[in-house]
């Protein structure tokens, strides 16, 4: 069963929209920006299978990253996969995607390994906040998605927002995270992070929701045909 939790800060219905329907197409807004490079099978280096050979089935996460984006970094470190990349490397408050892959053996419900994440985080951060804003099951697999802000990190005076989904398949777990970090901004009343807007979040919950952790083809280590990506249109 699906819950969608609303928001407890000021973010468009757009939002809600993206994490709870059933829509597969793109907005307008900075959509073409964020949306996916085509509707073609792909993945990135680090989302290939890893609790598998490629002889035997197992799970890839679909997740092709947004047009236009640099990817920073590609590592493996033992058997935790990870990508990142950036829109725009030298912007004041730089968005970043992150792709997270490892083997779902042991490993917790996709709410309880967001709750160890944003516990962690507000060891860090003064006035850290979040926000559940799904969290059930995606195409038969648990999920969860959920927005954490830290306003203002004292090691670093900066401060970031990131939208995070994890998803815990059979044979993989994964994690896709999309935010944007900079120096902190104080206002009249304490730290602010309206450095992030309503369209850069409800973009963020749209991109998330095209990616999905899927079973390859036994023998190919491909993946099948994804008719449900949304489209560039």
């Amino acid at each position: 069963m699906h819950r969608c939790l609303a928001p407890t800060i000021a973010l468009t219905a757009a939002l809600l929209l993206a994490a709870c329907s059933q829509r597969d197409t793109l907005g307008p807004s900075r959509a073409a920006d964020i949306a996916p490079e085509s509707t073609a099978t792909a993945t990135v280096d680090a989302t290939e299978p890893i609790a598998s050979d490629p002889t035997s089935p197992g799970e890839v996460l679909f997740a092709i990253p947004p047009r236009g984006w640099a990817l920073e970094s590609a590592t493996t470190t033992g058997k935790l996969r990870r990508a990142r990349y950036l829109r725009d490397p030298e912007a004041e408050y730089v968005e970043s995607l992150t792709i997270e892959t490892f083997p779902a053996e042991d490993s917790p419900d996709p709410l309880l390994f967001l709750d160890g994440l944003a516990a962690d985080e507000a060891d860090r951060c003064d006035g850290f906040s979040r926000q559940g804003i799904f969290a059930g099951e995606e195409a038969g697999l648990p999920a969860a998605v959920e927005l954490l802000q830290c306003p203002y990190r004292s090691v670093n005076g900066r401060a970031w927002t990131r939208l995070v989904k994890a998803i815990q398949g059979t044979t993989t777990y994964a994690v896709v995270t999309l935010g944007k970090e900079g120096r902190a901004l104080r206002g009249d009343d304490g730290w602010v992070t309206n450095f992030t807007t309503d369209d850069d979040i409800a973009n963020w919950a749209l991109y998330l929701k095209s990616t999905t952790l899927r079973v390859a083809d036994k023998g190919s280590g491909t993946l099948p045909p994804a008719a449900d990506q949304p489209s560039e249109s």
